[in-house]
């Protein structure tokens, strides 16, 4: 499947981008732009990917996307029932308010948004009329209403991440020299068979003592951690290629197919042959259909 660049086009009069959009169903390629973004489902159903997560979405459905982070939203083709949704797209670049001390829990938000936060449907009401409010307005109050929505998001408890922490953590491997050797070596090697004990030997620590940190910073194991890298790297050959599944299993450092799918399943909710089936009909539909001009294909 290709992944499209979004060129996000503001007016001149406007900071951010507040919308509103309504078809037969819901039909967004693959694609990925700098932007943050507030994604609403008002109304319709269908199969949104984010990252290497995959699961249908339903009225109130509500998602924050971090910058350059991969998605897709597929809706059904529903009889008697439209798709409406709701989003909004910014860059904190045009707005450094979001740097003030007032604004700290807004900017803890944003950190938390690189692999995408799910919310609640009972939060979704709430942000449909801060949406639809803002729509409605212009000026400086326009503003201060979106700030208004950042800071609901901010307060809200139990926001779900969506990609895995491996999807993200090798661009985002920052809290310590020795996290960042340990993350970038398995990111380079997760292909072929790796053991605890050469990672701790590299992180310069006893094996009990490396599991121990390694939990503490990722707040996972090293073998769960190793597993869900893989299986997102299986996940994105799935996305863009056309490789067989046994192929994409070995490229991505499972040595059993069968484990592969039984893992798979475990974590996405379905087998890889299905995944790749239904991934390719939604793929067919997106080709078959017309392309907004501001999506390009990456390169």
């Amino acid at each position: 499947m290709k992944v499209f660049f979004e060129d996000v086009r503001y007016r001149s009069n406007h900071s951010f981008i507040c919308a509103s959009n309504t078809a037969d169903h819901l039909n967004c390629p693959y694609h990925w732009h700098p932007e943050y973004e507030i994604t609403l489902v008002v109304s319709g159903r269908g199969h949104r990917v984010i990252g290497d997560h995959m699961r249908n979405f339903e009225p109130g459905d509500l998602v924050l996307l971090g910058p350059n982070l991969p998605h897709l939203y597929q809706g059904w083709r529903i009889s008697n029932e439209h798709s409406h949704t709701l989003y909004i797209q910014f860059s904190p670049e045009k707005l450094p308010l979001f740097e003030l001390p007032e604004c700290r829990n807004i900017s803890e938000l944003l950190k938390r948004a690189d692999r995408g936060l799910l919310f609640s449907a009972k939060r979704g009401v709430t942000i449909q009329s801060q949406m639809e409010a803002i729509l409605e307005t212009e000026g400086p109050k326009r503003l201060l209403l979106f700030v208004e929505l950042l800071d609901t998001l901010a307060n809200a408890k139990n926001a779900e991440p969506l990609a895995s922490i491996g999807y993200q953590s090798s661009l985002n491997a920052t809290k310590t020299e020795r996290l960042k050797r340990v993350l970038d070596y398995i990111e380079d090697n997760y292909s072929s068979p790796i053991e605890m004990n050469e990672v701790a030997e590299l992180a310069c620590l006893h094996p009990q003592s490396f599991s121990r940190f390694f939990r503490r910073e990722m707040r996972k194991t090293f073998q769960n951690y190793l597993i869900e890298l893989r299986l997102s790297h299986a996940t994105r050959k799935l996305l863009d290629s056309d490789k067989a599944i046994t192929e994409v299993a070995f490229e991505a450092g499972f040595s059993n197919l069968s484990n592969f799918n039984r893992l798979f399943k475990k974590h996405f909710g379905e087998t890889p042959s299905a995944y790749q089936k239904r991934v390719g009909v939604e793929d067919a539909i997106v080709r078959t259909e017309p392309i907004a001009e501001h999506f390009k294909p990456h390169k």
